[in-house]
């Protein structure tokens, strides 16, 4: 701006300078100084006229310095806008050299990676599998005071040890899930490898070969169809819709293991059909299947199905319903796929109902040359219903569950393997109920403690009639089997999450205010039967994800 005022200043001195001069000649010497101010005879300009041609000069020269300082900017901005460009350019190359490489991974077919699991998808994303696995590795210590008595009884539950620790892999397993033609088809896939010691019925297949330790066991196979945008229908083996906590993943559980009432009164899998509904605030489902897996009476089968993955001519069961639904007023569906409310999520709300129903004829005397042997029904009558509150750092769960069962063939697992059969009786009627209440609080952002109370009953109509035919010492059977089985138990625990459920850490402590009841037996997770009261069972459990 200096600059150009100097030059602005020397331009105008010059051109006075020189129209002075013009002017000196062109005057005559003899001209006095008051005569007019013409700078010639002959050219008629006064000096007024002079110094007005001067300013119109400058004014020019004004303008033209305006018009050469919008020109500057304008190049200015043209060289922003060229840089620009340019840089635009830059990123649309980088743009087309990622489609150029997508588009080689669309050459070869597929499309691969991780997202929360690893996946393969069909370019067009019409196709998509995924694969994952879990192990949980763990460790027992069980003490039971006194050992049930047991006269010429046979029974698996009859454990006389006091003490037994040891490490075992409850939960080792793999799935496959995804879609098919569109994300309207879904599918899943999973087994584990099971380390039971249950008993092989092998003769005559009422229960069939259930153990073995390694054994891979198929529990989800199904497809599921979306009918619209709120219905849905699913074909295959799945858990039935009925207890909430068997149907959260084991996991996503808040102990070491589900309850003793989940494991006595859950159906399990079962093969069937489902339709569905989700909307919301509401999800309804209902099942016909071929019915629950009995564990009601313990190794007393009051109703004696179990339809996991068996072939379609030897099922049990005339008919099975079960029906489940939820009401979710506050949070969203996936907030309850776990136990836990993490900090920071936000409140949640979920009010469930269940009910199911199944009618059992057993197929005794399977060996042809016997034929068909009718021993009556079993009708079973179960009924739940639970609730489940987030609190972003803190949870609550409350269940409570009844069973009614008219057993006119019940038997015994694990004698009843030869025809003519023993082993069965007509029991009559029975209730079972289960309370179960659980809590959850997050001391650390990694670090969850834990409490669960469990409360439970099981009654015969007529004690005197659970009797089983060609089972010596009925006594001890009315004794062991049909007094009123307690189950009064407390725990609690601590979670430490090192990578959310990916990788967990769980260790929980349960003692039993009451004696255990065969009825109640749940090896898988450590409680044994036991005579009287102050059974502790300790677990540490180590769980990967992958």
């Amino acid at each position: 701006m200096r600059t150009d005022l100097f030059a602005r200043s020397m331009t105008r001195l010059a051109l006075i300078s020189s129209l002075s001069s013009a002017v000196l000649l062109a005057t005559p010497a003899a001209a006095d100084d008051a005569a007019p101010t013409a700078l010639s005879s002959g050219s008629g300009l006064s000096m007024d006229d002079v110094l007005r041609r001067l300013e119109q000069l400058e004014q020019r020269n004004a303008s033209l310095e305006g018009e050469v300082k919008t020109l500057r900017e304008s190049e200015g901005e043209t060289w922003l806008t060229e840089q620009r460009a340019a840089q635009i350019r830059e990123v649309v190359n980088d743009t087309l050299a990622d489609a150029n490489t997508r588009a080689s991974l669309q050459a070869s077919g597929m499309t691969a990676g991780w997202d929360d699991g690893f996946f393969v998808a069909s370019p067009d994303g019409r196709f998509k599998l995924e694969v994952g696995g879990m192990m949980q590795f763990r460790y027992i210590y069980g003490s039971v005071r006194e050992t049930p008595i047991v006269a010429n009884l046979p029974a698996y539950w009859a454990d006389g040890t006091l003490e037994r620790r040891g490490f075992d892999l409850p939960a080792t397993q793999l799935w496959l899930s995804g879609h098919v033609f569109g994300p309207g088809l879904t599918y899943k896939i999973k087994g584990d490898f099971t380390n039971d010691d249950s008993y092989a019925l092998k003769i005559n297949p009422t229960r069939p070969a259930e153990g073995g330790s390694g054994i891979f066991t198929l529990r989800d196979a199904w497809l599921r169809m979306e009918l619209d945008h709120n219905w849905f229908v699913r074909a295959g083996q799945f858990r039935l819709p009925f207890l909430r906590e068997e149907l959260v993943d084991p996991q996503y559980q808040l102990a070491v293991d589900r309850s003793i009432a989940s494991s006595s009164l859950g159906l399990g899998y079962s093969q069937g059909i489902e339709l569905s509904y989700v909307s919301d605030y509401i999800r309804a489902q209902l099942a016909f299947s071929e019915g629950g897996n009995d564990q009601v009476g313990g190794q007393a089968k009051l109703v004696g199905s179990l339809p996991g993955n068996r072939p379609w001519n030897i099922g049990q069961n005339e008919w099975a319903f079960t029906s489940r639904v939820e009401w979710k007023p506050f949070g969203e569906w996936s907030d309850f796929t776990s136990f836990t409310s993490p900090p920071g999520s936000d409140f949640g709300l979920l009010l469930g109902a269940a009910v199911h129903y199944q009618s059992t004829r057993l197929d005794y005397g399977r060996i042809a040359v016997n034929g068909f042997t009718n021993h009556g029904d079993n009708e079973w009558l179960n009924m739940s219903v639970d609730a489940t509150m987030n609190f972003g750092g803190a949870s609550l769960f409350g269940s409570f569950t009844y069973s009614y069962i008219d057993s006119e063939a019940a038997y015994y697992g694990g004698i009843f393997n030869l025809s003519p059969p023993t082993g069965i009786g007509n029991l009559g009627s029975s209730n079972k109920w289960a309370m179960v209440l659980q809590g959850a609080m997050y001391v650390t952002p990694k670090v969850e403690l834990f409490t669960r109370y469990e409360l439970g009953q099981l009654t015969f109509g007529d004690p005197t009639a659970v009797n089983f035919f060609n089972i010596e010492a009925p006594g001890v059977q009315e004794a062991l089997l049909g007094r009123e089985n307690h189950l009064h138990v407390i725990s609690a625990g601590m979670n430490w999450y090192l990578d959310g459920h990916d990788v967990k850490f769980t260790c929980d402590v349960g003692y039993a205010l009451d004696s255990v009841g065969p009825s109640w037996f749940a090896p898988q997770s450590g409680w044994r039967v036991s005579q009287v009261r102050d059974e502790w069972v300790a677990r540490l459990r180590f769980q990967l994800l992958f």
